[in-house]
């Protein structure tokens, strides 16, 4: 029997430790393999240690064999050509006889994201829809287990990236994530669908170039650090439109939604190159925009100019 898990290097942040993770589930599925529970999941606050267990196979009390793939660092996530090298070598590694348990420990930057799996079925690459069909019920499935689920209608989720990348990539920031960018998208979107709450989520620093945001009409801005993450992240989740930004926390709630549709901008492409790479190859639901006017336009299509009213 094969089984595969994600060992976590240090900390690090909730968005990455969990596209990490869930790279275990993806492997899973790719290569025919049980998922085993790793105690370094713990560390990061999307979803529960409790629902991983739920949600993975039992360990055996020894292994015949341990394969460890930890010395990639391919942050935009494999291509297909990378994963059918490190299959190889798992292969290569494995017991020939099939009786005996062998375990694939994934560690460094090896993630695979969602939406590659669903462009190496478009692509022909692999047989079925292993994104449609597997990997989006399983992650569903594991973050609502024991979070709160159903949309919160009438409502458009905003996540703003600031704290350290602000100060790192502050340039850009102030280009395209400023200010005047979120004023216009909220007051543009507000005036075609002035029914519509905007629910605009920040973390507790360096924000406070956008405090001002509060006053603009229907919007609640929610700035928060560790404890408000759980909270807000589950938010972000369930809104009815979702618009998110850089990171891999971003990507996450847009994964996860239950919203009608994901709004993505173009200037998180400009901004950050391999963040932007998670939101492409045609995922449904996933809107790609080229300016505010673009997102306002799309918005209304998604919906036929109707959103709910609360």
């Amino acid at each position: 029997m094969l089984y595969v898990t994600y060992r976590q290097e240090g900390v690090g942040r909730s968005g990455h430790a969990f596209s990490d993770i869930f790279s275990a589930y993806i492997y899973g599925f790719l290569l025919g393999a049980e998922v085993l529970y790793d105690d370094s999941w713990g560390r990061q606050s999307i979803i529960s240690s409790s629902s991983f267990l739920k949600h993975s196979a039992p360990s055996p009390e020894r292994f015949d064999c341990v394969v460890e793939i930890n010395n990639l660092r391919e942050w935009s996530g494999l291509n297909f050509k990378q994963f059918s090298k490190v299959r190889k070598r798992i292969l290569k590694g494995c017991p020939s006889d099939p009786d005996k348990d062998t375990l694939v420990v994934l560690g460094g930057v090896c993630k695979i994201h969602p939406n590659m799996v669903f462009k190496w079925y478009q692509d022909g690459l692999i047989d079925s829809d292993l994104y449609t069909e597997k990997i989006l019920p399983i992650l569903r499935c594991l973050y609502y287990e024991d979070h709160k689920d159903g949309v919160i209608d009438g409502t458009v989720g905003i996540h703003i990236r600031r704290g350290d990348w602000c100060v790192i990539h502050k340039k850009k920031v102030a280009k395209y994530f400023g200010f005047d960018y979120y004023e216009s998208l909220i007051s543009e979107i507000h005036g075609r669908f002035p029914c519509l709450n905007f629910r605009v989520f920040c973390e507790n620093e360096n924000y406070d170039d956008i405090v001002p945001l509060g006053n603009l009409p229907n919007t609640e801005l929610n700035i928060g650090g560790e404890s408000e993450l759980s909270e807000h992240f589950n938010q972000l989740c369930r809104c009815e439109f979702l618009i998110p930004t850089t990171g891999f926390f971003s990507t996450a709630a847009a994964y996860l939604t239950r919203g009608k549709g994901v709004f993505i901008s173009t200037r998180i492409k400009r901004a950050q190159p391999n963040a932007f790479n998670s939101y492409t190859h045609g995922i449904p639901n996933f809107h790609i925009s080229r300016s505010i006017g673009d997102m306002v336009e799309d918005i209304g299509v998604v919906v036929g100019d109707k959103v709910s009213v609360v």
